[in-house]
């Protein structure tokens, strides 16, 4: 059985995988978190900087802004 740490029950969760960020109802200057790998727990801290509409050929979300480099995913890549 899952608890919410959230004793209010005001935490809401989605599956990264089957959710788009579009039907959160995010507004600009809210921040949500991102679990990326449940097993090594990275947790993302995110805020949105502006909504606005979606122009052909760009890759969305974007990252605007990122603090440290990224480790790499499994260790040493192998040779």
């Amino acid at each position: 059985m899952y608890r919410s740490s959230d004793p209010f029950g005001t935490e809401r969760r989605f599956n990264a995988a089957r959710t788009r960020l579009d039907i959160l109802g995010l507004q600009v200057g809210q921040q949500f978190e991102y679990l990326f790998d449940f097993g090594d727990s990275w947790w993302h801290e995110v805020t949105v900087e502006q909504i606005g509409p979606v122009v052909s050929g760009r890759r969305y979300p974007e990252i605007v802004e990122k603090h440290g480099r990224s480790p790499a995913q499994y260790g040493r890549a192998e040779a």
